[in-house]
């Protein structure tokens, strides 16, 4: 074996011990993040988690049973990253994760619309945690249950960024 192929070799398995991998985040979402099509990930099977420990994927499943009144004034508390678009209200944007069932090339954004006064003040992609209830009213005109925020805080990105279905 010659030093060139050797180089060859060396080259990118240096680059990919030296620099250190990075999760999908914000730059990573394509399209639109819709929580009516994100409802049907998983299955809802004896789904039996307090709401107060729900993930964001663990709500899209519960709201899979289409009758979303029922989630009026849950208490929710999650963690995400901040995502929004330009056709959202000033108002709104939507914490969302990214949902893995194999590997990473497989990777689905998910979220859940929350409405908070100061969403302006969200850098795009920063994590955060939101505590606040639920209320069924319009987003992006659908009805869907949108979790008004009583609370919400910059975090670090949780050490499993990924949630599995």
């Amino acid at each position: 074996i010659s030093w060139g192929v050797l180089a060859i070799l060396a080259v990118p398995l240096a680059l990919g011990t030296l620099i250190p991998s990075r999760p999908l985040g914000v730059e990573a979402v394509s399209g639109d993040m819709n929580i009516v099509s994100a409802a049907t990930i998983g299955s809802v099977g004896g789904f039996n988690v307090p709401p107060e420990q729900r993930n964001v994927l663990d709500w899209l499943r519960v709201f899979n049973n289409g009758n979303y009144t029922q989630f009026n004034g849950q208490p929710a508390d999650v963690i995400g990253f901040v995502y929004s678009e330009p056709t959202f209200d000033e108002n709104k944007f939507m914490v969302a994760r990214f949902a893995i069932s194999c590997c990473v090339a497989d990777a689905s954004s998910i979220g859940v619309p929350v409405s908070w006064a100061q969403t302006s003040d969200l850098p795009q992609g920063e994590w955060i945690r939101v505590k606040g209830t639920f209320n069924v009213e319009s987003f992006r005109g659908d009805n869907v249950p949108v979790l008004h925020a009583s609370s919400i805080e910059v975090v670090p990105q949780p050490e499993h960024p990924y949630l599995y279905p």
